[in-house]
């Protein structure tokens, strides 16, 4: 048998190093991370306010007309204004592509160009808007769409709601008009307003294509053994942090399972009072099911045990609950006798 050879310093302390690992390892907190995402969801968003200004009637509002023009003649212009809110939209979300969508439904000559303007100012109202108050809109346009048929067209408008959302804007803007320089003759385009009753989804909307992201979920147990008579927390969080949403507790004991519904706080975290009812070994597992932005996921399942009581702890259970029985009996009497 070969003798045991001395640790030299250095391999000690390396030794140490791979045991703490071990030992950090063994007592985290359990957690499951999906490691990217692939998976794509498409996003609507409504548009929350719209109106025309008309350089005519530069005075006056037409915020409740059930049709959006954008008009370019020798006595008149008229831009349209359109407002999206886009606060429900997560600033670490990837954006693939988005698109401002208008249902066309009048123009003339057979073929005009319309530009999509940036506008930075969200602080209009679409039943006080006028040209003389209009907010100023960027010079160039977004992008530009050549109208030459009746129904929905697309502006691609992917680098302004990334930087929206990237700088954590609540509201988007963008001013339409006909892209023409100084010229003879009138060009216009109508499109459906959000006002149009016979069909509301043929109002002003953006569709945003997103990744979602892959998340993770902690969950944990505030004791690894439980006296039957006592309670458990289990609590946990979701990474990246989705907000409120619903969190489901899967708790699976000797005679089966137990399912509860909780919703985690503004911070992505959940905790649960459990009270087991039966003595032995218990699983449980945290899950979400993912929402327009983020990918659902499980926590691997965490065990604790669930011990009989011993006799002076279950009398001191019984005793409590025969004393909270007995107040509501107390107070049930105090009632009947007054009246």
């Amino acid at each position: 048998m070969k003798p045991n050879k001395l640790l030299t310093p250095k391999q000690g302390i390396i030794q140490t190093t791979l045991l703490l690992v071990l030992l950090l390892s063994a007592t985290a907190t359990p957690f499951h991370r999906v490691e990217g995402s692939t998976v794509s969801n498409t996003v609507t968003v409504r548009v929350v306010a719209d109106s025309i200004v008309s350089s005519l009637e530069p005075d006056s509002n037409f915020g409740t007309l059930w049709s959006l023009t954008v008009d370019y003649r020798e006595r008149e212009h008229i831009y349209t204004y359109v407002m999206f809110n886009l606060s429900g939209i997560p600033r670490d979300v990837e954006i693939t592509d988005a698109s401002l969508q208008l249902y066309n439904i009048d123009f003339f000559p057979s073929k005009l160009n319309v530009s999509s303007h940036y506008c930075p100012d969200n602080s209009w109202n679409e039943t006080e808007i006028t040209w003389s108050s209009m907010p100023s809109f960027a010079p160039e346009p977004d992008c530009s769409v050549q109208i030459s048929k009746y129904g929905w067209y697309n502006w691609t408008v992917t680098d302004r709601v990334r930087s929206v959302v990237s700088n954590g804007d609540k509201f988007l803007t963008e001013v339409l008009k006909v892209d023409v320089g100084p010229s003879d003759g009138a060009f216009m385009a109508a499109f459906y307003s959000k006002d149009f009753q016979q069909g509301g989804g043929y109002g002003p909307m953006l569709t945003i294509n997103v990744t979602k992201r892959a998340t993770s979920i902690s969950c944990s147990v505030s004791h690894d053994v439980v006296p039957l008579v006592n309670q458990l927390t289990v609590f946990g969080s979701i990474d990246p942090n989705p907000g409120m949403v619903e969190v489901v507790l899967t708790y699976t004991g000797p005679e089966g399972e137990e399912v509860r519904t909780l919703i985690s706080d503004p911070e992505g975290w959940f905790n649960d009072t459990f009270i087991p009812g039966k003595v032995g070994e218990w699983l449980v597992v945290a899950n979400w099911s993912g929402n327009d932005f983020y990918e659902g996921t499980a926590s691997p399942q965490v065990s604790f045990t669930v011990e009989s009581a011993g006799p002076i702890v279950f009398f001191l259970g019984v005793a409590a609950v025969a004393f909270v029985a007995s107040l509501i009996i107390i107070k049930g009497r105090r009632l009947r006798r007054r009246r």
